[in-house]
């Protein structure tokens, strides 16, 4: 197989703003709790600090865990998977040559992700991002709920709550989504899309900007609730004239405190990784992960 190599930063807190990796050196994928690089050469030595770093047999293993939702907070979950198809369609979009060193290693991680998924991790799902919130939130029949965000995270939390009345905004149109919600405010009308509903929950990253102006229309509207699942600590997005403000922690607090995830599954799914990993690189070159920086 191609050589591959990956460097893993997890977060103790909110992701930085920004990356400093040079994007079409390798793959960066940023989740809410760790980034990640994957190159098909060796990474700069700027990229190391403070990193994990993988290379052939232990870069796939890692990776594979990864994707198949086995280093989340919430273990098995699929959010991860879609985010990281995501972000290799778009960077093979903009960065082409770069891609091509890589497809046939992603090729084979989507794959033996979905054999892992379906042979080990089927049924897991009890748990999962949509069903945490909507235990969280505890929303009345008569409810309104709000989505901030148009990304994989809405689409995936957004299921748990069909049964109610549910609108969507986005920082820019959504008009190929509006089957799926009561109403698609536009991108000028978060305001009036703060005062509509009654639970808003928000599914974009930490950004400034966004999170500034959703303050400002959340504390006028003083909902019930307001949940951001791009902020993990408590405090880090609050709105005082919100009954209730919840974050990411909230949601893996109260993930602890369920008896559903299946521990014999996830330590199967942690083996057949191994086993693939071993299969893909049978007779090459591996390295084991080196000490952090």
């Amino acid at each position: 197989m191609t050589q591959l190599f990956v460097t893993h930063l997890p977060y103790s807190g909110n992701p930085p703003l920004a990356d400093t990796a040079r994007p079409g050196n390798g793959l960066l994928v940023d989740t809410c709790l760790r980034r990640v690089w994957i190159g098909a050469a060796a990474p700069d030595s700027e990229q190391l600090s403070g990193t994990e770093v993988y290379a052939g047999r232990a870069a796939f293993q890692f990776l594979l865990e990864f994707i198949s939702g086995l280093h989340s907070a919430i273990p098995g979950e699929t959010n991860v998977l879609g985010q990281f198809r995501q972000t290799w369609f778009r960077w093979r979009a903009s960065y082409p040559a770069q891609a091509s060193q890589l497809a046939s290693i992603v090729e084979q991680l989507l794959q033996d992700a979905r054999r892992i998924r379906a042979r080990h991790l089927q049924g897991i799902g009890g748990i999962s991002y949509g069903s945490l919130v909507r235990r969280l939130i505890q929303p009345a029949s008569e409810d309104r709920i709000l989505f901030v965000g148009a990304g994989e995270l809405a689409r995936s939390v957004w299921p748990f709550f069909r049964q109610f009345s549910t609108a969507l905004w986005n920082h820019r149109p959504t008009e190929t989504l509006s089957v799926e919600w009561l109403e698609n405010f536009a991108p000028g009308d978060g305001d009036r899309a703060a005062r509509w509903a009654r639970h808003v929950i928000l599914t974009t990253p930490p950004n400034p900007a966004n999170d500034a102006r959703w303050r400002r229309w959340l504390e006028a509207a003083a909902p019930a609730s307001v949940t951001h699942l791009g902020h993990r600590r408590a405090g880090s997005f609050q709105i005082n004239s919100a009954d209730r403000c919840h974050c990411l922690d909230d949601l893996f607090a109260l993930r602890r405190s369920q008896d559903n995830v299946r521990s014999l599954q996830i330590e199967h799914a942690r083996n057949a990784c191994a086993e693939h990993a071993a299969s893909r690189y049978a007779g090459g070159y591996s390295a084991a992960k080196r000490a952090r920086a």
